[in-house]
């Protein structure tokens, strides 16, 4: 906790030292205490005082005194530390309007959609290219409790977006948004599908990750006797997205892509 700051006729005249709640004290007994994000009035106004005001180990010689005022301690709370760590809160794969629990910082990762695989043309055609995977866009924040992150584009294909709306420090007020991996090309005559290109991160503060492009589809040999395989699918542009889906083959259907998502996770210094 901050330092209490004292105040008498609306003007401060000192501030205790503790970390911890404050004790307030007159005649030797105990009249109150302050905790963190408090502010207490102690009804001294118009009284002649029969001893000092002992706040926390703040004295405030008084005694004797006809005081012309209360005396209002304001004990400030103090916003947390950066973290060392972080803690997964929740993972959303729709559109929404997410709060911040708490005063505190706040890692934000937002995950692009993958595409989906290439289909395979049929008998003499190449395998389906693999999908790409979605970029990825990373934020770390500092919040107030009610502060919003609001997502929106979260569906196969387009852009997806990330919101950041602070009221600790409009520097923190951005916006993250990740592009979808393209979808595989389907097998033609004789030539496997190209792979679909990975998407694209921009916005975030902490880290941007392109994803990868999907591999390409195995062509139809001459002769017909070997089965051309299907592209695999992109990776994700960081590690826990979703990679693009794989090409079609003669004995798999071509794999399908993910909607976008945010993960949110909470620094171990918040203030929960």
């Amino acid at each position: 906790m901050a330092p209490a700051k004292i105040f008498y006729n609306g003007t401060e005249i000192g501030k205790t030292e503790e970390d911890d709640n404050i004790s307030v004290s007159y005649c030797g007994e105990n009249i109150g205490n302050v905790f963190e994000g408090e502010t207490k009035v102690f009804s001294c106004g118009g009284k002649v005082m029969l001893s000092d005001l002992l706040v926390g180990t703040k004295t405030l010689f008084c005694k004797a005194m006809k005081m012309a005022s209360d005396i209002e301690v304001f004990a400030e709370r103090l916003f947390p530390a950066e973290p060392s760590a972080y803690s997964l809160l929740g993972t959303y794969t729709a559109a929404t309007t997410w709060k911040a629990p708490e005063d505190g910082w706040f890692q934000v990762e937002l995950f692009g959609a993958s595409g989906n695989g290439g289909t395979m043309g049929g008998i003499g055609s190449g395998a389906g290219g693999g999908g790409g995977g979605g970029g990825c866009a990373i934020s770390r924040i500092a919040l107030k409790a009610g502060d919003t992150v609001v997502t929106s584009g979260l569906t196969i294909g387009g852009t997806a977006k990330a919101a950041v709306n602070s009221s600790y420090d409009d520097n923190f007020d951005h916006t993250l948004s990740v592009t979808s991996g393209a979808n595989g090309s389907n097998g033609t005559t004789m030539k496997g599908g190209a792979g679909g290109a990975g998407g694209k991160a921009s916005g975030g503060n902490y880290a941007n990750y392109n994803g990868g492009a999907g591999g390409a589809g195995g062509n139809m040999s001459l002769n017909g006797n070997t089965i051309p395989s299907g592209g695999t699918g992109g990776t994700a542009g960081y590690t826990g997205g979703r990679t693009g889906g794989t090409g079609e083959d003669y004995s798999n259907e071509a794999g399908s892509g993910s909607k976008a998502f945010m993960k949110v996770y909470r620094g171990n210094t918040n203030l929960g």
